[in-house]
């Protein structure tokens, strides 16, 4: 491992740990095993390095949601929406990436919070996106109730992040009960029923 992605790593487990503020540069010299002035030939500081770990997050994301996004080809509605919630809450879970980007988007450090704000709002378009197609389609088949497709998707997109963030309070079978009944709850109100 070369030295940058080494000041990557480091750098995001002690962000993580003793968040932005607490970590100094003197903190990832040393848990890279490195001098504090050899980082400043790959970094010009700590801001810097902050938006090195946060890209290589966005990045893995993204390549995450492309590829997954590619497995709903060929499936109905219902079972798009149940995979893209149920896949997303697997993603997540135990994911330190995804606890880094909460932890920082909700209590970002001031410098960093338009850049933090911004690229999660990008991210959020792709997967609305997604989710919108998703109940389009449905709606299009006859399958969901005809209605708005950005409020269903909204209602949709808001269930799963809030599901999301409650990640660290399940142990595995507790979850898969309220996953379940979450989207079957959730299914149930946008589904057509014909009479």
């Amino acid at each position: 491992m070369d030295t940058k992605t080494k000041i990557i790593k480091n750098s995001l487990e002690l962000f993580a740990q003793k968040g932005y503020e607490g970590t100094s540069m003197s903190d990832i010299a040393t848990a890279v095993g490195i001098r504090k002035a050899s980082i400043y030939s790959h970094y010009k500081g700590k801001e810097e390095i902050f938006q090195a770990v946060f890209s290589s997050i966005v990045e893995e994301h993204s390549n995450f949601l492309n590829e997954f996004f590619e497995t709903l080809n060929g499936l109905s509605a219902e079972k798009k929406l149940e995979t893209i919630f149920r896949g997303y809450i697997s993603y997540c879970k135990d994911n330190r990436n995804i606890d880094f980007w909460n932890r920082f988007y909700y209590f970002p450090p001031e410098s960093l919070r338009t850049l933090i704000h911004d690229t999660t709002h990008e991210t959020e378009a792709v997967m609305e996106s997604e989710i919108n197609t998703s109940i389009k389609e449905g709606m299009d088949k006859g399958y969901i109730k005809e209605g708005g497709v950005k409020e269903i998707g909204i209602a949709f997109y808001y269930m799963m992040i809030g599901f999301m963030l409650s990640l660290s309070f399940y142990e595995d079978k507790d979850m898969e009960k309220d996953l379940t009944a979450c989207f079957n709850t959730f299914w149930d109100g946008i589904r057509n029923n014909p009479d």
